[in-house]
């Protein structure tokens, strides 16, 4: 079975782009059926970019290595001529609605957010969102999501059947040549110390950022960690609320733990995992997820990185060894939590068992997904 993975808006953020990777590694794993065989569709265009989007295109490109590639424009008519073209049975995951029942296509909804956060969206950009996520759901064959979370949205706000929507389970993902990103080099490069704890987020309002500084300073303020800091790695910029960054920076000043944060902004993925495998704890305080902690999560427990999550319903579907949960929004309660895992430092997985773990997942995952895509393409 030949599939088309459309890139066009998938790789425009580093979410999706992990997403992207994780699904691919899933389907290599998968041993339902072995000649599965993937095709990607990329956008046409320039490349006069940002370096932020410098690096999301040199990690498509290292990803999609090896693979077929088809160049067409991110449109609904040109995907199905791409599908077509290369032969493919099935469209996944697509983010854009597509007519026509030549091929079959399943779409993919990553949250909604504009549903259940209406404050940061303006009447426009919920509209549009409502209407892109219907004509999506009417055009597809069947619907793709990370959570149960969302695939409950899919059935209650667009009448999608439960059995026509495949979840991504929860599980840990990393690339074999993230083990052996070397620790301590990057730690020189971004000038860290030895101890830190790492927040893999945006600088989104949604993400909570504030809950994650309070707590910190409580740590600070105890005494206890003169040699604890707090690294934080995403982009600075929410276009929904541009002065967010900039009041989360007079808040490190007047908690008076601005010396020991650092804020590295977008960094290349590797430097960024190597970062984190060095963690004490990642920290995930965000208040809206569309996947059980967000990819960072997935990647923190591949790891074997002690992960603190808020509750909100999404993240409590994320369960590991390696996972606490704490109250949302509750910056106390997290540092409860960050002092009891400071003062008894959880037992970290060995590589091997690590690489057991991530097998196993991932074949789970892939079986998952190519038993879902086998019968759509056979229905």
């Amino acid at each position: 079975m030949r599939i088309l993975i459309p890139l066009h808006h998938l790789a425009s953020w580093a979410g999706g782009l992990d997403l992207t990777r994780t699904i691919v590694d899933a389907l290599r794993h998968s041993r339902i059926n072995g000649d599965l065989d993937l095709v990607f569709a990329q956008s046409t265009g320039d490349q006069t970019d940002t370096p932020s989007q410098a690096e999301l295109r040199a990690s498509t490109e290292h990803m999609t290595q090896g693979f077929k590639t088809i160049a067409c424009t991110a449109d609904g008519r040109a995907l199905m001529r791409a599908a077509i073209d290369s032969d493919a049975q099935v469209i996944f995951p697509t983010m854009v609605p597509i007519r026509g029942s030549h091929v079959r296509k399943v779409g993919y909804i990553y949250d909604f957010q504009h549903i259940d956060l209406p404050d940061l969206f303006t009447a426009e950009e919920a509209e549009g969102r409502s209407i892109v996520f219907s004509e999506l759901a009417e055009r597809s064959d069947a619907m793709f999501c990370t959570s149960e979370f969302v695939a409950d949205g899919m059935v209650q706000l667009l009448d999608v059947p439960r059995h026509h929507i495949l979840v991504l389970p929860f599980m840990a993902h990393a690339d074999a040549a993230w083990f052996e990103t070397d620790i301590a080099d990057a730690q020189r490069k971004y000038g860290l110390p030895d101890r830190y704890l790492i927040i893999c987020n945006h600088f989104w309002v949604h993400k909570d950022h504030s809950t994650a500084l309070r707590a910190f300073a409580t740590l600070v303020e105890s005494g206890e960690y003169p040699d604890l800091h707090l690294v934080m790695t995403g982009d600075t910029d929410d276009f929904r609320d541009t002065g967010h960054f900039a009041r989360l920076q007079v808040m490190m000043q007047d908690l008076g733990i601005a010396d020991r944060c650092h804020v590295l902004g977008l960094i290349p993925k590797l430097d960024q995992i190597a970062l984190l495998r060095g963690a004490t704890a990642m920290l995930q305080p965000t208040r809206y997820e569309g996947s059980p902690g967000g990819m960072s999560t997935f990647q923190a427990t591949a790891l074997g990185v002690p992960a603190l999550l808020s509750d909100i319903a999404v993240n409590r579907e994320a369960q590991a060894c390696t996972i606490q949960h704490f109250r949302t929004g509750d910056a106390d309660d997290l540092a409860r939590l960050l002092h009891a895992t400071l003062r008894d430092p959880p037992h970290r997985p060995l590589r091997d068992q690590l690489h057991h773990e991530l097998r196993q997942g991932l074949s789970i995952a892939g079986d998952r997904i190519a038993h879902f895509l086998t019968q759509l393409a056979r229905s």
